[in-house]
């Protein structure tokens, strides 16, 4: 499907492509300080999940797609369970940050529009504008494609030059949605170091979250948090109570038919069973680990008993026979 093809279906959508703005706040205490965030979320209507499903399907047969990109914080914590020094970076403002500007020039690296001739990009370009971009500036959040919109600016705009960076310093780079992580088997994150790697964000268009920047110097001593997942000195993973608490309401939101991709969902519960550090091998659940099974399960569509009355036994050996992250790890 080529731009001409991609604008004329998303004209022939039989209604009108709206959505729902609301503004949630969110309360957090942070060293003990409490602080509020205010996330502006948009819920599409169904014609407006049309257009956005054209989008993706035509983001993802694009030759230089990035499906390099971890699917699950389970894959993207896998790299740098050899390492013992981390440097973590947080993009602030990742999805405002994106302008129709970068998003077209993204693109344009990404060899979508070799061959187009302009009065069809143009369309797209409009369509783009007022389909996928916020009203306060920048993606909006909430709609399906901004995600693969935002991977594929970063993709174009951060990934490349930065790996490059990486790999003459001997540093693994992993890059999950807005959050860069950088680890090493030395001591290599100086002040020079974080400044080569930082330039890259910037000249892509982003900024650092300072907030959210963090450095583990020695693993052997000091677990690491990525992803929400807590990597130890023996490259061992293991889930947090914060983690189980988040997929838990992942979950009730999606049960109460919240638009939450089945990806997304997949991609935290692949932590129950990957075989490098998972729930798989320890035989005993706890009741939050077994609530958020049970969640699961009804999530796909099954019908079964409540958690109290799942044996462990029954939740490992079906855990074990289901196939659906094999892609994911």
């Amino acid at each position: 499907m080529n731009v001409s093809e991609l604008v004329e279906k998303i004209e022939k959508i039989d209604g009108k492509p709206g959505v729902i703005r609301s503004v949630k706040i969110e309360h957090k205490v942070k060293e003990r300080i409490p602080r509020e965030k205010i996330r502006i979320l948009y819920e599409p209507n169904e014609h407006m999940r049309q257009v956005h499903d054209l989008i993706r399907r035509w983001l993802r047969s694009q030759a230089k797609f990035p499906n390099y990109l971890p699917k699950s914080p389970v894959a993207n914590i896998w790299p740098h369970r050899n390492n013992t020094n981390f440097y973590q970076v947080d993009i602030w403002n990742a999805y405002g940050s994106v302008t129709i500007d970068m998003l077209m020039q993204s693109l344009e690296m990404l060899g979508a529009f070799r061959g187009q001739i302009e009065h069809d990009i143009a369309r797209l370009r409009f369509h783009f504008e007022d389909k996928c971009m916020a009203f306060e500036g920048g993606l909006a959040q909430g709609l399906p494609a901004s995600t693969d919109l935002f991977n594929v600016c970063a993709a174009m705009l951060i990934d490349y030059e930065t790996w490059r960076i990486c790999r003459s310093m001997r540093i693994v780079y992993t890059r999950y949605v807005d959050d860069l992580t950088f680890s090493a088997g030395h001591h290599v994150f100086g002040w020079d170091t974080k400044r080569w790697l930082l330039r890259e964000l910037r000249s892509g268009g982003f900024e650092q979250n300072f907030a959210k920047t963090t450095i583990t110097q020695d693993l052997n001593a000091t677990p690491v948090t990525i992803t929400g997942l807590k990597l130890c000195g023996n490259g061992r993973i293991y889930v947090p109570r914060k983690y189980l608490i988040k997929l838990r309401g992942m979950l009730h939101m999606a049960l109460k038919g919240a638009p939450i991709e089945r990806d997304m969902v997949n991609g935290y519960m692949s932590v129950f069973w990957s075989g490098f550090g998972g729930r798989s091998e320890f035989p005993d659940l706890t009741a939050t680990e077994r609530h958020v099974w049970w969640l699961y399960r009804l999530y796909c569509g099954e019908n079964i008993p409540s958690p109290d009355m799942i044996s462990m036994s029954w939740t490992l050996r079906h855990a074990q026979q289901l196939h659906l992250f094999e892609d994911s790890v």
